[in-house]
């Protein structure tokens, strides 16, 4: 949203031109709420946007982590932002990043956001180097994450809500059933997914560091040419063969090898192993025994 609203008018332009052709444009953003007034929603409404929103919980986790640029708290700001855009029916999901911070009360944060009315959730662990490759201080184990996402599990089984859905939870549970929903993390298709900067750089996906060995080329020199560079056919081919490391896993029709960021040291590295691997087998485990239980498989 920092690039304006009138950026965001000169894309919808030049979507017409395509839509006008027979194709089919769908445009979502995600946001921290801080900019939004009432141009921006009567802009996202009248062009369909989706719009999700990122919030930490209540005030006394949100501010701990999220200031604003004066260092100001900013959870006021960014709860009137989803109320609105909850009220003009556009608010698409709210994720909230598991973290140092707050990974200890997934019951004090869960209730938290019913009673919001927030009932689109996304729960993403902080887990990653800064652009320093510092690792992270506040980020979480893959056994952290996973207590915290069963929790989760737990009480929103409890609260047997049919229109609250928790984004991981439903991928697992539909996959699970013999479903094709699926979260990213869980395609192993990571060379699918870029994003282009505001120079027309071409990286793979955002939640991998913006190196060297992962630039792709410019947006100006066409699809042909990105994917066929030497750095996109190094990247994939590492894809596939991360993929082969996992197909024996009892999981590997679930997980596929989960997120490239949660492979350390480096993708690369020959060596490197998934951190989160054994949090998210306990949290299928788990899963698959409920749906058990309630004889759904």
């Amino acid at each position: 949203m920092l690039a304006g609203i009138d950026f965001f008018h000169q894309a919808i332009e030049f979507e017409s031109k395509w839509v006008k052709t027979g194709k089919e444009i769908f445009n979502a953003i995600q946001t921290n709420g801080i900019l939004l007034n009432k141009n921006w929603l009567d802009f996202f409404v009248s062009n369909f946007f989706n719009v999700g929103v990122s919030l930490d919980g209540s005030p006394k986790f949100h501010n701990q982590i999220r200031k604003s640029i004066s260092g100001n708290n900013s959870f006021d700001k960014i709860i009137n932002s989803i109320h609105l855009l909850n009220e003009a029916g556009i608010l698409s999901n709210v994720i909230c990043c598991v973290s140092s911070v707050n990974y200890n009360y997934p019951e004090e944060i869960f209730n938290f956001f019913v009673s919001q009315g927030i009932k689109k959730l996304k729960f993403l662990p902080v887990q990653g180097r800064d652009k320093n490759g510092k690792v992270l201080s506040y980020g979480v184990t893959g056994e952290q994450y996973a207590n915290f996402l069963l929790t989760i599990f737990d009480l929103w089984l409890k609260l047997d809500d049919p229109e609250v859905e928790i984004r991981e939870i439903k991928s697992i549970v539909n996959l699970l059933l013999g479903g094709n929903f699926r979260e990213c993390i869980f395609t192993g298709e990571c060379y699918k997914y870029f994003t282009i900067y505001p120079d027309g750089s071409v990286y793979s996906c955002d939640s991998l560091p913006k190196t060297k060995f992962l630039y792709f080329g410019n947006i100006g020199e066409g699809l042909d040419k990105i994917v066929s560079s030497w750095n996109f056919v190094r990247f994939r081919d590492r894809v596939k063969e991360l993929k082969e490391k996992c197909c024996g896993c009892e999981w590997f029709e679930i997980c596929r090898d989960g997120c490239l960021k949660d492979w350390w040291p480096d993708i690369f590295d020959p060596s490197a192993k998934n951190l989160f691997c054994r949090g998210f087998k306990k949290i299928f485990t788990k899963i698959r025994k409920t749906l058990k239980e309630y004889q759904m498989i």
